[in-house]
């Protein structure tokens, strides 16, 4: 999947636009399951099926910040120029 402080996407069967989901994921270091709210906004085309994806709806400011540390860490396992 792909996760940013907005929101998340993965490639999979779409859901209706506009319905309110609950979303699970964990983050590293403690791969404590979260969850939080998000709205489904419309599909796009992916190379390997269409990338379901869903905005964030009142992420609480804890979870935005390790959401926010576990993207810097990413970034920086990165090779240069991967992005």
């Amino acid at each position: 999947g792909d996760l940013s402080l907005g929101g998340v996407g993965w490639v999979g069967e779409a859901l209706d636009p506009g319905q309110t989901v609950e979303v699970r994921f964990a983050l590293p270091p403690s791969l404590e399951e979260v969850q939080v709210r998000g709205e489904v906004l419309p599909p796009k085309a992916g190379m390997t099926g269409p990338v379901v994806r869903v905005r964030f709806v009142e992420l609480p400011v804890e979870l935005e910040l390790a959401i926010a540390r576990h993207l810097d860490d990413q970034s920086k396992d990165e090779p240069r120029g991967a992005r």
